[in-house]
Order: C-alpha cells, then structure tokens, then sequence
C-alpha cells in the first residue's frame, strides 16, 4: 500500500473516521476523538489500542481534511459548526377569530340586503295587487253604470218592483205557442235567438186571419194593463216608490220662478214646440232680475228644502203616511 492512502478498519478503501488530519507517510495517527491509533496497514484490522468498528458514513478521500463535528441542528441532525439561522419573519397572522367575525358580518350585511330586497319585492308586488282590484272595481263600477243606461246613454230609471208590467204585444203570444213547436222538430236548438229569428219569419208571412187569435190575446192584456196601472198611479205609484228610497230634491230658486215663466211663455206663443226658446228667454230674464223681484222665490225654495230636510229625517212608513194626501206625487208643488 503507498503512503498517503488509507484505508477503513476491514479493508475498505476510502474509508475514514470524523476528526483525523491526514497521516504522515510512514507513521502513525492519534485519533483524538477516540484515544486510537490509525495504521497505514490495513492486513490486520487493528491498532495498538485493540480493533475497534468504524462509525458508519463517515468516508475520507485522500487531500480532504476531517472536521470536528459542530453543535446538533434543532432537526437532531449533526451540523457543520455554525449558528442555525432563525427563520424568517413570517406576516402577522389575525387574532383567533377575527376571519370568523369578519366572515359573520359579510353573512349579516348579505342577509340584510336580500331581506331588504325582499321587503321592496313584496311592496311592489301589493301595489300591483292593489291596482289589479282597483281595476277591476272600476271596470265592474263602468259596467254597472253601462247597464243602468239607455242606448241614448240616459240613465235608466229605477223601476217599481210592484208596478204592474207592459202588455204583451201579438207576436210575444204567437211566439209563446211557436217555440212548443219548433223545440219538437228542433231539439238540438239551444238558446232563444234561432228560435225567435224563426218565429219572426213565419209571422211576417202570417195573414191577418192566422194573427187574429193572438190579437185578441193581446187587446185582452192591453185592457188588464191600463186598468192596473190606473189603480197603481191612484195609490202613489212611482212617485210613491221613489219616496220610500229617499225624498225628492227641492227646487231651488230659479226653477220656482221658471215653473211660472213656463205658463206664460206658453200663453203669448203657443206655437213654440220644446224647451230651447223658453229655457233661453227665461234665463236671460233671470239674470235681469234684481234682488227684490228674486226675494218670493227665494222665500219659497227655502219652504221647499226646509220640507224636505223633515221627510229626510223620517222612516219610509213615516214618509208613505205624511205624503198620502198628494196623489200627484210631486209634494213641491204647494210652494211653487
């Protein structure tokens, strides 16, 4: 073996131990770590101390020096003899539970608005809601006042349910024995539009003879009707049923004094047919009237609404007996 290579105990090559300065050729090395000696020799596997193991992993090439091992490492490893280096400063992390409050509040700030949304959803939906009926109060008001109307657009007059009916014409009896018929022929009809288009057309072509037996009928229930409603206009009539409802409302001034300026009107041009001349001229001499010649109508309007505010505050009995001596109905005219 040459000098300067050595050898680990058991014929390694290479091999050395931690802490040895490499030998001189020829001689041998204290090991200080151990008390020791190394030998170039490596036939024998033992110093002058007695054989001894190699620690494991520790290997020597020849030029390099061995080193004292440093300190341990805080992992437990053997250093290299420096200071372990402190680690680096990391950001400051938030205090134990300010991620959860921060989180809490975001969840408390989400859930406010989307009740807040909530709120302004349901308003507008109840504003809709509320125009939706009052739409449709306004169209149920529009079509009960279409009803109450006329085809001229007048409205219609409240009718008496005890006042007697119309006569029933020729045609309303030929139609009553008509439809018998033609729903025998015609059980598929429904309705009464087909029927009385039929019934129409077959009267049209009727002669006077065939139409004699329904105008008889009908003569008979013309009769019957005046005769009703004589008796019911003696008893107060629709004046009457008006009544019971509420009492009329009291002329006022001018139409007191136009109730007078009518009949003359009327004398001195009896020619004159409608209203439109006489309603003009009367007005125009209205205006010209001054307070004293105005003062007797105004004196009997103010009769007039005085009776009126007394009935008013009757019941419909109380009204019926107090105005049963005027069979006329119009109970203003003793102020006229």
């Amino acid at each position: 073996m040459a000098d300067g290579q050595y050898t680990q105990w058991g014929g390694i090559p290479g091999s050395f131990f931690p802490n040895y300065a490499p030998a001189q050729p020829g001689a041998g090395l204290p090991n200080y770590a151990t008390g020791y000696d190394l030998y170039r020799s490596t036939s024998t596997g033992a110093g002058p101390a007695g054989p001894f193991t190699a620690p494991p992993q520790t290997i020597f090439y020849p030029g390099m020096v061995p080193t004292r091992p440093g300190p341990a490492s805080p992992s437990g490893n053997k250093g290299d003899g420096k200071k372990p280096r402190s680690p680096s400063k990391k950001p400051k992390k938030k205090p134990k539970g300010a991620a959860d409050k921060e989180e809490q509040a975001k969840k408390k700030a989400e859930k406010k608005r989307q009740q807040e949304q909530q709120k302004l959803q349901k308003k507008a939906k109840q504003e809709q809601e509320k125009k939706r009926r009052e739409k449709e109060k306004e169209q149920v008001k529009r079509q009960k006042m279409k009803s109450d109307k006329t085809k001229s657009g007048k409205k219609k007059k409240e009718r008496d349910p005890s006042a007697p009916k119309r006569a029933r014409t020729a045609f309303n009896f030929f139609l009553d024995e008509f439809r018998v018929d033609y729903k025998k022929t015609n059980p598929e009809a429904k309705g009464v539009v087909e029927v009385t288009q039929s019934g129409s057309a077959k009267w049209k072509v009727m002669s006077p003879k065939e139409k004699e037996p329904f105008e008889t009928k009908a003569l008979q229930a013309r009769a019957k009707y005046q005769k009703d409603k004589e008796e019911y206009e003696r008893a107060g009539g629709q004046a009457k049923f008006k009544l019971r409802q509420a009492p009329p409302r009291p002329p006022t001034a001018y139409f007191m004094f136009l109730g007078h300026f009518r009949k003359e009107f009327k004398l001195k041009n009896p020619e004159v047919k409608g209203i439109k001349d006489m309603s003009k001229e009367a007005g125009a001499k209205w205006r010209d009237m001054d307070k004293s010649e105005k003062e007797p109508y105004e004196e009997k309007a103010k009769a007039a609404k005085q009776e009126y505010n007394r009935l008013k505050e009757m019941t419909p009995e109380e009204r019926i007996q107090a105005t049963a001596h005027i069979t006329s109905g119009k109970i203003y005219d003793r102020f006229m």
